[in-house]
């Protein structure tokens, strides 16, 4: 009894001694209390935080009565951390356990609202579906959109080349819409021929004169002699009548009479005398007249012509129907008939000379004016082909400027339906693309307040203690997890100013 006594005595001096051996010890170091605090360290849709610690200053251990004291709390690393969920669920699964080592970041278990059924979950996929929908309504107005608009653009894009094209087309250049290119290209063609026809009738136009006044000089050659053979003829109608120089004296202011025929004459046909007579006063007549004019005809020419022929003729008749001699002028028969027969054949030769130099003349002027008729001819055809093609050119540039203008006119109007269109897009895309984001904000809510969230590691570390289980409600007032071998700044600066001792 005794033994047991003393045993007991001594068991408790053992406690006290422990006792008072802890206190000494807690006296003189550190306490480091964790402060739980439910609404910081959160990751996505869960919440966690470092562990708050607070430094006691120490201070000379006394002696105390002998009376034991319990102090109740928890003596914490400067690593250390506690993991909070951010709202109440139940723990649908856990993927780590005490002792593993997680990075931040890492999903440690996941959770489900509490309450959660079946019709949640309907509620979730209803909620996810009308975002889908809301997206895919999105994606398919920006691509329509898109594609009406690109569509409006390369028919824009489909006129202006066609613009381009009918301008270089019809016109030397594109920006100078003042005249067709092709159809100025064959109307200076034209042109160009016109020019080389007008230089033709020119030079048709000088050879005629020249050639004319070539044919003229010899007609007025073959006149000069044939007026030499008519006054040759008067002079030889005179010898034959035996006046001889004295009716050449008179000249031809006066006819002859009968009275003027020497008697030697007489021996001729009275009747032809007086016919030969006859004759020379109308030659002499037209010889007068012919030759006071200053501008001789051809028709004065032909009928002194005709008329010298018809004398000579007569004088011929006379002398070949008598026999003797022309007692005046002394001269044989033959020899008046060889004189008539000169002047006839003088007469002959001139006249035919000067109807050859007619007939050239008329053959070169009617040569000269026939390439000439055939050149004018062609100068008016010219003329009036570029005179069509002048008024084809105006049709043309008419139309071909009526063209343009409606291409223009289109490609104004393709310009302010695109810019039209790309602000009613643009409304439909905003519109789609804000039901998408009332969709998405309305499914994100809806997933977070009934749907499974993670509790994922606020920081790298080493699992120490773990709070919750399966099945388990999990608070978040209580730490889910503590971590330690936590490297964060706050330990690093709790070691430099925090010293045990």
């Amino acid at each position: 009894m005794f033994l047991q006594k003393k045993r007991e005595t001594l068991r408790k001096k053992y406690i006290s001694a422990i006792i008072i051996g802890s206190m000494l010890l807690i006296f003189s170091g550190v306490g480091v209390f964790a402060m739980k605090n439910p609404d910081t360290g959160v990751s996505e849709e869960k919440n966690s935080t470092t562990t708050d610690t607070k430094v006691y200053k120490t201070t000379s251990p006394k002696k105390m009565k002998d009376e034991q004291l319990l102090l109740i709390g928890k003596v914490l690393s400067h690593e250390s951390a506690s993991v909070y969920t951010r709202r109440v669920g139940i723990v649908e699964d856990i993927l780590v356990d005490i002792g593993d080592r997680v990075e931040k970041g890492q999903i440690l278990a996941y959770l489900l609202p509490e309450g959660v059924d079946s019709e949640s979950g309907l509620e979730i996929q209803s909620k996810k579906n009308e975002m889908q929908k809301a997206y895919d309504d999105y994606q398919n107005t920006t691509a329509v959109s898109s594609a009406h608009i690109e569509n409006l653009k390369q028919k824009l894009e489909e006129k202006k080349v066609a613009l381009e094209t009918l301008k270089q087309d019809n016109y030397t250049n594109t920006y100078d819409t003042t005249g067709l290119r092709m159809e100025d290209e064959t109307i200076q063609v034209e042109y160009d021929q016109l020019d080389i026809a007008q230089t033709e009738l020119q030079e048709a136009k000088q050879l005629e004169k020249v050639a004319v006044k070539q044919a003229q000089d010899t007609v007025a050659q073959a006149k000069d002699t044939l007026k030499v053979a008519l006054y040759d003829t008067h002079l030889v109608a005179l010898q034959v009548l035996g006046g001889g120089s004295k009716f050449s004296k008179v000249g031809f202011s006066s006819d002859i009479s009968q009275n003027d025929i020497p008697l030697s004459l007489w021996v001729f046909s009275r009747n032809d005398l007086y016919d030969v007579v006859n004759e020379l006063n109308a030659y002499r007549s037209k010889l007068r007249i012919f030759d006071a004019s200053q501008n001789r005809t051809d028709e004065m020419y032909t009928q002194l012509t005709d008329q010298a022929e018809s004398l000579l003729e007569r004088l011929q008749t006379v002398v070949n129907s008598s026999f003797g001699v022309s007692a005046d002028a002394g001269m044989t028969l033959d020899s008046l008939a060889i004189s008539i027969q000169n002047a006839q054949s003088k007469l002959y030769s001139a006249n035919e000379k000067y109807e050859k130099a007619q007939n050239n003349l008329l053959e070169v002027d009617v040569k000269q004016r026939e390439k000439i008729s055939v050149l004018e001819e062609k100068l008016v055809k010219q003329q009036s082909s570029i005179a069509l093609l002048n008024e084809k050119w105006s049709k043309s540039n008419v139309e071909v400027s009526s063209k343009i203008k409606i291409l223009e006119a289109n490609i104004a109007q393709f310009e302010k339906e695109i810019a039209y269109a790309k602000t009613v897009v643009q409304k439909e895309i905003d519109a789609s693309k804000n039901q998408y984001s009332i969709a998405n904000t309305g499914y994100q809510k809806t997933a977070v307040q009934k749907g499974r969230s993670a509790i994922r590691a606020p920081f790298s570390g080493v699992i120490s203690k773990r709070s919750i289980n399966v099945g388990e409600i999990a608070m978040t007032s209580i730490p889910a997890f503590d971590m330690v071998d936590v490297k964060t700044s706050l330990s690093a600066k709790a070691k430099n100013e925090i010293q045990f001792g």
